[in-house]
């Protein structure tokens, strides 16, 4: 319907299987790791840039066809400090229909990462510790969110949220 459109995929599955979707053409670029940094260089170093695959290389946490057709990959990067990542854009999306007159949850990731490497489990194979949110920034983050946008509730993004009593307890306090 839409020739021409190029298409970035993202998510876990492209973690696990980094060429699946490139082959058969169903997508241009894919995201490979965390998508904040990578999103942020196609537009400013790829798209607006020209579009030269030289550049390609390096940018975080991709991969994609050579001019052969051959599958490439891009080296991992991990946001080190996830407070250091700015909240979202929320502008443009429509906050009334979201959070005001059908009240969603935000959702709101307080770590990224697991301390354990069960073998049926996706992240058994990422060379990476897990990395938390620190409590104080997430809380002025939601506060944001309730004064601002009429968020009522939140969705706390995080498989192992109780895996740390003290963690936990800062949280329900500082709340």
């Amino acid at each position: 319907a839409l020739p021409g459109l190029f298409l970035i995929g993202g998510g876990i599955h492209f973690q696990v299987c980094p060429t699946d979707g490139l082959l058969d053409g169903t997508y241009d670029i894919l995201c490979t790791g965390e998508g904040e940094e990578p999103f942020r260089a196609l537009i400013d170093d790829y798209f607006l840039a020209g579009r030269d695959i030289n550049v390609l290389p390096s940018i975080p946490n991709i991969s994609w066809l050579d001019i052969n057709g051959n599958p490439e990959q891009s080296s991992l990067k991990y946001v080190a400090d996830l407070a250091s990542m700015p909240l979202p854009d929320y502008e443009l999306l429509d906050t009334d229909f979201y959070y005001r007159s059908n009240p969603s949850p935000a959702y709101v990731m307080f770590s990224r990462g697991c301390p354990f490497r069960c073998t049926y489990c996706f992240g058994s194979f990422k060379p990476i510790k897990p990395r938390l949110h620190r409590i104080k920034p997430l809380i002025e983050k939601m506060s944001l969110l309730h004064k601002k946008y009429g968020v009522k509730s939140f969705s706390i993004g995080e498989a192992l949220f109780f895996i740390d009593r003290l963690r936990v307890r800062e949280f329900c306090e500082m709340m």
